[in-house]
């Protein structure tokens, strides 16, 4: 499992960049220039959390995506005693998804992708007792 000090640093990362990066939830032509400008502004933010991401091992980063998909629909108020078990099924799907290092490139994409990343980790950390 992903260490505390690395999630917490995905967390934290992931949370600068959403702060920022999420603001546009539509694509809207009388919004483009702010838009663009924006893109330049949350460059930095994304640069940042892309390069922790990279830093990380394989199975760092399958930890990630599983936590990421096991917190993307949880409701903390109906944890079962069966958390481990569906959050180690979610890492399992994306271990079968992306089968060697060769998949991490495209699985760091997916994870600054998603726009709640952080609000996803932490859900899914608290869930697991992780932090």
């Amino acid at each position: 499992m992903i260490s505390e000090k690395k999630l917490e640093k995905t967390i934290e990362l992931a949370r600068a960049y959403n702060a920022e990066g999420c603001k546009y939830s539509t694509f809207s032509l009388d919004k483009m220039q702010e838009m663009m400008e924006n893109v330049k502004k949350i460059k930095p933010y994304r640069d940042a959390l892309e390069s922790h991401l990279n830093s990380l091992s394989y199975d760092d980063i399958l930890d990630l995506e599983g936590l990421m998909d096991y917190g993307r629909d949880l409701d903390l108020k109906f944890v079962d005693i069966f958390a481990k078990k569906h959050f180690e099924e979610r890492r399992d799907f994306f271990a079968k998804n992306y089968p060697s290092p060769n998949g991490k490139e495209e699985a760091v994409r997916y994870l600054v992708g998603k726009g709640p990343l952080a609000e996803y980790l932490e859900r899914a950390a608290k869930a697991l007792e992780l932090l």
